[in-house]
């Protein structure tokens, strides 16, 4: 068994080393000013070489002839693969759609439509449709696909100017460090093409993905270390519907929504949960990944792969469908709301999200003209949780701090001369999904309330009172991004658990100091105490080896942090 133990040594008029010495005298200095000091970070460091390498790359095997493709709303043959797979022409085989969606009641089952012969060009009247063609004789399968379309909804009268579209585009388990290392092109798209602001001391307020993603879509606590939930923690036997995530309230002021997000087992409102009864958006992704990730070609497929075709660019091209049918500058399609996440890419291991980089800047460099008016927030939700670089003190505080990018619309930067100071400066200091909550609630008010040009008028001084009271109107946790923080910002005043604040400092100590051995000893202790009633079941623990050991420096709430008789994953 592995114990990875966090152990804060408390010193009595001891100090370690030297370097002990400085570090604390900078540890009081920093408790001083209050304001945290985060980390300088080498994405690069020596120290964690060991765990960087490249992947390998990404080959979907090709399994069967992509015999029809989706184009405006049509399914067409492709005339060169059937040719390529020994057939005349499409007519040469028997080939058959049907539509499929969620069923009502659940989020697990769905509905399907009648199977209708397909000709070259036939046009279904849904969003996801499944594919399948045999052989005249013998009838025996040779090919299965799913595809998918954006059906846009009318829209109703809308106000002018045209409220802004947001997107929020989430790679799940990327670190602002490995976006570094492992993105760079799509970085550089963000950053050269779009002017998107990094945001280097973005940290996260949960341990894995939901409690961050409802910080940010509800801005409440759910499953929080040290701090009691604002909403149910389980949700095993109900359904989210009733929650009060932002997209309603987009609704509500005419936003067309769209939810997306792969690896449907681990789905953010279905792992461990009931989902949703409904769907709770108007465009929503869910039914198709349920039909592909249950279909025998995908279980035959390369990891990643559906098909010949690696899992995430189908959901880029739903995603690209949405942002050309909603467009911008089409003043008759209605504004939208998109959160899409991707998880799978990024989630099992460091280094594999580098496999989407060539997709996902193209994908972006692609959209720039449609999205260039548009808030776009690219962001993950936390760095890697289980890859062994965890094991290093880089790769712990990787963890901690999620890759964040902001992206304003033109047009807005044009008005407000200040508006990019203002997010230069946001950008350097501590923040988290409490602010983009606020910040998404600020640009619903804004745009309300037409006032665009009162935010212009209030963003030239750093920390006004002004930017504070109108954060505060819209959660008792959170600043907007799109006003001045205050000079002074720590993790108790930014709403982030002292578990994962990265103010604190951590300074490695030699294993062989007998404090560490003896701060080990008693942990081993404390846990065959806690196991003594199950003797006749687990073994007696004795302590093998200690592999690292740090001393925590806490800058904010300098407390006893004991040890717990709780677990959480």
């Amino acid at each position: 068994m592995l114990l990875v133990i966090s152990y804060q040594l408390h010193l009595q008029n001891t100090l370690l080393s030297s370097d002990f010495t400085l570090y604390y005298t900078l540890l009081k200095q920093i408790s001083q000013t209050e304001d945290c000091v985060m980390p300088e970070i080498d994405p690069w460091d020596s120290s964690i070489q060991k765990y960087l390498s490249l992947a390998n790359p990404l080959v979907c095997k090709q399994l069967q002839y992509e015999l029809t493709y989706m184009q405006e709303g049509r399914i067409m043959f492709n005339s060169s693969e059937v040719t390529a797979a020994g057939y005349s022409d499409w007519r040469s085989i028997s080939c058959h759609y049907r539509c499929f969606d969620k069923k009502e009641g659940n989020d697990i089952t769905l509905v399907y439509g009648d199977w209708i012969e397909l000709r070259n060009g036939s046009r279904p009247n849904c969003e996801f449709c499944e594919v399948k063609c045999k052989k005249s004789f013998p009838p025996i399968s040779i090919y299965t696909n799913l595809h998918s379309q954006v059906i846009p909804l009318l829209a109703s009268p809308l106000t002018h100017p045209k409220p802004p579209n947001v997107l929020l585009f989430v790679v799940d388990s990327v670190s602002n460090s490995n976006w570094q290392r492992n993105l760079p092109k799509t970085l550089k798209v963000l950053q050269q093409d779009y002017n998107s602001h990094v945001f280097k001391g973005f940290t996260k307020v949960g341990d894995n993905s939901f409690p961050n993603a409802i910080a940010f879509l509800t801005g409440k606590r759910v499953l929080s270390p040290g701090y009691q939930s604002e909403l149910p923690d389980d949700m095993s036997k109900q359904f989210f519907d009733d929650w009060p995530v932002l997209w309603k309230d987009f609704k509500k002021q005419g936003y067309t929504t769209y939810y997306a997000e792969d690896y449907p087992q681990f789905n953010l409102f279905k792992y461990l949960s009931n989902g949703f009864s409904k769907k709770p958006t108007d465009h929503y992704f869910r039914p198709y990944w349920l039909q592909l990730y249950g279909s025998f070609l995908h279980r035959r497929s390369t990891h990643l792969c559906y098909g010949n075709r690696p899992c995430h660019r189908l959901q880029l091209e739903y995603l690209r469908d949405f942002i050309e049918k909603y467009r911008q500058d089409d003043e008759k399609a209605s504004p939208t709301f998109a959160l899409n996440w991707l998880t799978e890419l990024g989630h099992d291991w460091l280094n594999q999200v580098q496999l989407g980089d060539d997709d996902l800047s193209e994908f972006f460099l692609s959209q720039k003209h449609n999205l260039k008016d548009s808030f776009v927030f690219v962001f993950s939700d936390h760095g890697h949780r289980f890859d062994p670089i965890r094991q290093s003190l880089i790769g712990r505080i990787e963890e901690r701090m999620p890759f964040f990018s902001m992206h304003v619309p033109d047009w807005l930067t044009k008005k407000c001369s200040s508006l990019s100071n203002v997010l230069n400066h946001n950008s350097q200091k501590l923040t988290s999904f409490w602010d983009l909550y606020v910040t998404l609630r600020d640009v619903l008010d804004l745009q309300a309330n037409n006032s665009w040009a009162q935010l212009c008028e209030n963003s030239s001084n750093i920390g006004i009172p002004d930017a504070e009271k109108k954060s505060r109107e819209y959660s008792p946790r959170g600043h907007s991004l799109l006003r001045p923080l205050p000079p002074v910002r720590t993790c108790d005043s930014a709403g982030i658990p002292e578990d994962f604040c990265i103010c604190q400092r951590e300074q490695i100590v030699n294993v062989t100091n007998p404090k560490v051995k003896s701060a080990a000893s008693a942990l081993i202790g404390h846990l065959n105490a806690m196991l003594a009633d199950y003797s006749n079941e687990c073994a007696k623990l004795q302590l093998k080896g200690i592999h690292n050991a740090q001393t925590f420096l806490p800058n904010l709430r300098m407390r006893s942090i004991g040890l717990d008789d709780s677990y959480e994953k």
